[in-house]
């Protein structure tokens, strides 16, 4: 089971115009290298002010077990925040957080690698992150090389990886072994189209044996077809959560610019 209680998650941003000024000044800077050069107190850049926005606000939800949840917005809705407070990868700025089970979060799928370790060494290291025991990793090594199809390039530093390799090495791992939760944000970019093919089939065997499954896409043909229940993020609120086909009948008028459109307009983050 997943329990969410009043979670939000507060993150700082530069403004665009703070962040212009300081490109013009560096410029500025490089022109007058000669003259800072002899007058070393004025080369200190000054710093853009940081501004503070809530990713996410006042989130309460509970999901669970055999539930297959689809997490829906426009960009900047907070949706990988969600995704990724509930995969224990963000620590919500306040609220409460529980998560019984294993889980697997494939969202950033080279998060964690070593650059300067070896593709063998990060898969190791990875599998004792993901929770399994020496003797399951080494277990799991053939597998997962036959799929990557990294044979020839796993005793190789990652940084000599591309990022599609990177990719397909990180999908491998997260994908080894079938978990309590798992949570999929947009990832079947990974590889050739071969490889996508083959990423989707166990993705729909993990999925057909996952205790939860928590879903954000933009695709809404996947999400009707994966999901039994939806929950719509705008601005980093709740809007709707409910079966999946009533949510996206109403996400889908929103995004035609009907009345829903003015109506979120208003919707102000509180506090």
């Amino acid at each position: 089971m997943i329990q969410l209680n009043d979670v939000g998650v507060r993150c700082g941003r530069t403004a665009r115009r703070d962040r212009n000024f300081n490109r013009l000044f560096k410029r500025t800077l490089g022109r007058m290298r000669d003259v800072l050069a002899r007058n070393p107190a004025e080369q200190n850049e000054p710093v853009a002010e940081a501004k503070e926005f809530w990713a996410i606000r006042h989130i309460s939800l509970r999901i669970g077990q055999g539930e297959s949840v689809g997490i829906i917005g426009t960009n900047g809705a907070g949706k990988s925040t969600l995704l990724r407070v509930i995969g224990g990868i963000y620590r919500p700025t306040h609220g409460e957080v529980s998560v019984d089970g294993n889980i697997t979060p494939l969202l950033a799928l080279q998060h964690g690698f070593n650059p300067e370790l070896t593709g063998i060494e990060n898969l190791r290291m990875a599998g004792i992150l993901l929770g399994l025991d020496s003797k399951r990793v080494e277990e799991l090594v053939p597998d997962i090389l036959e799929f990557t199809e990294l044979e020839d390039f796993i005793e190789q530093p990652v940084r000599t990886y591309s990022s599609g390799m990177a990719a397909r090495l990180g999908f491998a791992i997260s994908t080894a072994v079938v978990p309590d939760v798992l949570i999929l944000d947009e990832i079947m970019s990974v590889g050739d189209g071969a490889f996508r093919e083959r990423c989707k089939e166990r993705l729909q065997s993990l999925i057909a044996e996952a205790r939860i499954m928590l879903l954000c896409s933009h695709s809404m043909s996947y999400v009707a077809e994966q999901c039994d229940r939806v929950i719509w993020l705008n601005r980093g609120h709740i809007v709707m959560d409910d079966e999946t086909g009533v949510v996206l009948d109403r996400y889908q008028e929103f995004l035609a610019g009907g009345a829903n459109r003015t109506a979120l307009r208003r919707l102000k983050l509180a506090g």
